[in-house]
């Protein structure tokens, strides 16, 4: 019944918001065709290897074992509570649709959107950025949880009471536990809360935020997720704060500290940041890009804060403290930019913020964004026609289709033909292509550790065969000429297509699958 009723308001409300303005009917149509090509694109097999790897790996693993176990890898502690929500896909044998959740709020921030009265070429230009076709696409919840928090932020920056303040703080809650990187958006709209409860004294209200209701105990529960969340992480790896704070917790695990690092500093080498987070530089980066009509708007936007009035200025001001935020702690990738850039398209530019600007650069603009648009429509088209085509084709030949399109799947098929258990020390792990039988390549590098090899790279032949031994590894797969041939191991060469779902990306790679001979 309540489902009923929150679809009969949720169609009511779109029905309104799209006849308060018969103008510009074909975009209208488009904004609805785009929205709904979005959700096709995401039905579809896992391809992605972060998601095979742990988001939907791990979860994959413990439907194997009917358990949940540790491997003593470090990727299980990226783990948030929404991955664990994939094990009903597994049991009901709908994995196709777990990319498809992280897509669920679309329709509703779209409503959301013109209820702040975004222009509609504006929206157009958010849905067809390259980029969604990666968001919808790579069974990681990258949207889901950004976007659902700048949704609740815009419900509370437009009607700041009690139960609105209470679910945004709920919203942020959960969306650390389901990502911790939110931490780094979350900041400037904690600040804006804040503030807003000193500037208009209510320390009456503040007291009564947290009385026993419903909505308090929605937020408690939030708050016991986040906390199992940590325990988690602290079972998994010693450190409830993993991936951050690894020197100060397990100052003895090398591994998860040269981790940290890793991921630290993973794609902050970007020499055109923040250009690439709008036009890629290399067609490997097209699907990964927020597209140039994006750019132009989110620099429009930004550009007339002082010309806007509560609330747009103060959204605008938190989406602008995020870009900082994330430009300072985070990765320097378009796909975790999704809640300022709503933010930012919330905030808008009317009229009256171009009163100063001549008209040559009025027109100026709206030729450049006309001709961005259409060129960011056309990339949109070329990277959403492709994931069609990949799922379609899957669905007449999986196996070749993953061979092609998803990477590790044909190493991880050839390991299985192999005695086990095998350990994969060539490749990235993809534990989702896997059976019960592997070994987690954190285990060996902590192996070469406790032998005196501080490396990754196996450089002492006699380590690398006593290492095998005690971890009761059976096959091994590693880089090309790494190993040698010797009494207790026989190496041969193999050639796999590691796949990619951008076809740019493709390549061949040679290892080595060895066969490992306990001595006698």
């Amino acid at each position: 019944m309540l489902i009923k009723q929150a679809w009969t308001v949720f169609k009511t409300d779109w029905q309104v918001s799209w006849q308060q303005n018969q103008n510009n009917r074909h975009t209208k149509w488009l904004i609805i065709c785009l929205s709904i090509g979005i959700f096709a694109l995401s039905i579809g097999p896992i391809n992605q290897p972060d998601a095979a790897d742990y988001h939907a790996g791990y979860v994959h693993q413990f439907f194997l074992r009917h358990q949940y176990f540790i491997d003593g890898g470090l990727t299980q502690g990226l783990m948030g509570l929404g991955d664990f929500s994939h094990l009903s896909n597994f049991q009901e044998k709908t994995t196709w649709l777990i990319r498809s959740a992280q897509i669920l709020p679309l329709l509703p921030l779209v409503l959301l959107l013109k209820k702040w009265q975004v222009q509609n070429s504006w929206i157009l230009a958010f849905l067809s950025a390259p980029l969604f076709v990666g968001w919808a696409t790579v069974g990681k919840p990258m949207f889901l949880g950004d976007s659902c928090i700048a949704a609740g932020y815009l419900l509370w920056r437009s009607d700041p009471n009690r139960v609105r303040s209470m679910l945004l703080i709920s919203s942020l809650i959960l969306g650390i536990s389901f990502k911790l990187s939110v931490l780094i958006i979350a900041i400037p709209i904690a600040i804006d809360m804040g503030w807003d409860w000193i500037q208009k004294e209510k320390k009456q209200e503040v007291s009564r935020l947290f009385r026993i209701d419903a909505v308090a105990l929605f937020t408690l529960l939030s708050a016991i997720s986040i906390t199992l969340l940590l325990v988690d992480r602290w079972l998994v790896t010693g450190n409830p704060t993993f991936p951050l704070l690894s020197k100060v917790f397990t100052p003895q695990n090398i591994d998860a500290i040269g981790f940290e690092q890793y991921l630290k500093g993973f794609g902050r080498d970007d020499s055109g940041f923040p250009i690439t987070l709008f036009i890629p530089f290399k067609a490997g980066n097209l699907a990964s890009v927020l597209g140039p009509a994006v750019g132009i708007l989110a620099a429009t936007s930004a550009a007339t804060l002082p010309w806007k009035n509560n609330p747009e200025q103060r959204v605008g001001i938190v989406a602008v403290g995020q870009l900082l935020c994330l430009a300072l702690f985070g990765q320097w990738r378009g796909d975790y930019y999704s809640a300022p850039i709503i933010l930012l398209l919330a905030s808008g530019a009317k009229p009256s913020h171009f009163m100063h600007v001549g008209r040559s650069i009025k027109k100026a603009w709206k030729w450049m964004f006309n001709t961005s648009l259409c060129v960011q429509l056309m990339a949109f088209i070329l990277m959403g026609s492709m994931s069609v085509y990949q799922t379609a084709y899957a669905a007449f030949d999986y196996t070749k289709a993953m061979n092609q399109w998803a990477y590790g799947f044909e190493a991880s098929q050839e390991l299985l033909k192999h005695k086990k258990p095998y350990l994969n020390i060539a490749l990235r792990e993809t534990r989702l292509y896997y059976d019960a039988h592997y070994i987690d390549p954190s285990r060996y590098r902590q192996c070469l550790a406790m032998q005196g090899i501080s490396g990754r790279a196996i450089d002492k032949q006699a380590t690398a065969e006593s290492c095998f031994e005690l971890l009761g590894a059976k096959t091994i797969m590693t880089e090309h000429q790494t190993l040698k041939n010797s009494e207790n191991l026989q190496c041969k060469p193999r050639t796999f297509y590691l796949g990619q779902r951008n076809l740019f990306n493709n390549r061949k790679v040679i290892v080595d699958i060895c066969n490992v001979d306990a001595p006698s």
